[in-house]
């Protein structure tokens, strides 16, 4: 009886053991594992970005004295011209030698008019001497002649002592007339002579003083800043009453050509490797209306993509914000990877 039962335990273990064994092998496969889908931008994507837009060609006018900012002749904003006064420095030293070369250039216009004024005065007085000496001199001899005759006839006794004596001292004043009315007239025209020299470096003084007020002038004309070119003024540096000095490289800037535009976009580096320069973009700017203008990618650096368009409107202007369409592509195969 303990055998059969035995027997009987064994087959029922063998039967169970035989039904896990088949229901194991009848349990369908699990299905494969489907691929993650793919994250982050990727080539064919579109997007959006903003960014501010800035003029394409800027000029910087540098400061062109050291001094004091004493006045702004324009606007941020504003149209200018070429030559077109911008602003004003005040240099005190400028000022100073300025000032001093008019004092000196007086001065010698002065000396100049006074030598001139004495030379003719010198003339006329000369002209009266040479009158007088000549006058003098032609009388000196009259009684030259009248005293050598009378003094023949007082040596015959054919004249009283008197007379002779008396012609004798009216010849004898007559002489030392006449030699010092030649003396003087000699002095006045050594004085012309002198004051002639004198006037000519008096003159050379003068046309030295002139180029020195001219040069002053000039230093003095550096201080006013001058726009390069024809623009619009888009950065006035500093305001009136600071200091600037010869190394402010950027105290004015100007778009030389306002239509030609900008715009400065940030992406994130996986957007930057999916861009390129030459790229076809579209910008759409408030000012400019609800149509987008045609755009292009001039530049992909490290940082920044910067986008080129023309506005057709005054309106849109540097320093506005605006937002750009773009639409991810694989760099070309000539284009370098971004680092």
């Amino acid at each position: 009886m303990r055998g059969r039962w035995i027997l009987v335990s064994g087959t029922v273990l063998l039967l169970a053991v035989a039904g896990g064994t088949l229901s194991v092998l009848r349990k369908p496969a699990p299905e494969p594992s489907k691929p993650p889908a793919p994250s982050g931008p990727q080539p064919g994507d579109e997007l959006v970005l903003s960014g501010r837009i800035r003029a394409a060609h800027i000029v910087a006018v540098p400061a062109p004295v050291d001094g004091t900012l004493d006045r702004w002749f324009v606007e941020v904003g504003q149209e200018v011209l070429e030559e077109q006064e911008l602003g004003h420095i005040t240099n005190q030293g400028l000022e100073s030698a300025r000032e001093q070369a008019e004092q000196e250039l007086e001065r010698a216009q002065s000396r100049v008019s006074n030598l001139e004024a004495s030379i003719v005065a010198s003339r006329l007085e000369s002209a009266r001497l040479e009158s007088e000496a000549a006058r003098a001199k032609s009388e000196a001899a009259r009684l030259e002649k009248l005293y050598a005759r009378e003094q023949l006839l007082y040596r015959e006794g054919a004249t009283a002592r008197l007379k002779f004596e008396k012609v004798e001292k009216e010849y004898k004043a007559a002489q030392e007339e006449a030699n010092n009315a030649a003396e003087l007239s000699r002095q006045a025209g050594e004085r012309i002579a002198k004051l002639e020299k004198d006037l000519d470096l008096a003159k050379k003084l003068l046309e030295e003083k002139q180029a020195a007020l001219e040069e002053a002038k000039q230093d003095l004309q550096a201080s006013l800043i001058l726009s390069p070119a024809d623009g619009l003024v888009l950065k006035l540096g500093v305001e009136v009453g600071q200091q600037v000095d010869r190394n402010m490289r950027e105290l004015v800037q100007i778009a030389v050509d306002p239509a030609l535009l900008e715009i400065v976009l940030e992406p994130e580096r996986p957007i930057r490797a999916l861009l390129h320069a030459g790229q076809q973009a579209l910008v759409t700017v408030p000012e400019a209306g609800p149509d987008a203008l045609p755009g292009q990618i001039k530049e992909v650096t490290d940082v920044h993509v910067v986008v080129e368009f023309t506005s057709p409107t005054p309106a849109v202007k540097h320093g506005m914000t605006g937002s750009v369409k773009l639409k991810l592509e694989a760099a070309p195969a000539q284009a370098p990877q971004l680092q």
